[in-house]
């Protein structure tokens, strides 16, 4: 109860204030997928080196996810969301050259499950797409975003597990950000998603990813 009137207090302010409210998330990949391949030590040590420490800073209809590090923003990969002109816009990149891929908003399918578990001392109800995503959202704080490319449930999502990794949010914050206001990353070159998996396929098979030359092991995020 302590911990809902917090929220309550806080999503208040929120929304009176113009304030940014910030939820600090951890990436981190799973390891046992790999615990038998021949290159297990040098795939682990990799993926280990990948877990960060991830920002979601939410503005009235707009977020941004990010490194929560001081770094070279043209150089990581973030992901804007604008609710209003229901645009995504992810900057990812693809041997050191960096893409904008444009997104619709739309409207996810999610199967809402009965299944409840606390995080950051926050009750959680379980969903799952149907790429069999689980996420946990809360309630009470309604607001239908999340970290990374995931949104559109009823309450922000604080945990997300794929096959891959699990994002999980490990602290919530509001703080005044008067003069920061969230922008959309820039400066690379625009390409729709399907563009973008093209040259991904494209640049993979010139290094051999193909699985029968080069030697190369391709994990896929």
């Amino acid at each position: 109860m302590k911990n809902i009137l917090l929220m309550i207090i806080l999503l208040l302010s929120f929304s009176l204030n113009a304030q940014t409210l910030e939820v600090i998330y951890r990436e981190t990949h799973k390891l046992d997928k790999y615990k038998d391949d021949a290159y297990a030590d040098l795939i682990q040590k990799k993926l280990r080196a990948m877990d960060s420490e991830m920002k979601l800073s939410i503005q009235a209809t707009e977020s941004l996810y990010s490194l929560t590090t001081a770094t070279d923003n043209s150089k990581t990969n973030s992901v804007y969301k604008n609710f209003a002109t229901r645009l995504m816009i992810s900057q990812e990149s693809i041997l050191e050259r960096n893409f904008l891929i444009e997104d619709a908003i739309g409207k996810p399918k999610w199967i809402l499950s009965s299944e409840e578990k606390e995080i950051c001392g926050i009750k959680c109800s379980k969903a799952e797409n149907q790429r069999g995503e689980i996420a946990w959202f809360s309630k009470d704080i309604p607001i239908g975003d999340g970290p990374y490319i995931y949104y559109g449930l009823p309450g922000l999502i604080l945990e997300i597990e794929n096959d891959v990794k699990t994002i999980t949010a490990e602290k919530i914050i509001t703080a005044v950000q008067e003069d920061h206001k969230i922008k959309a990353p820039s400066g690379s070159k625009k390409v729709s998603r399907e563009e973008f998996t093209k040259i991904q396929k494209q640049k993979l098979s010139e290094m051999g990813a193909d699985g029968n030359s080069g030697g190369v092991r391709i994990i896929k995020m």
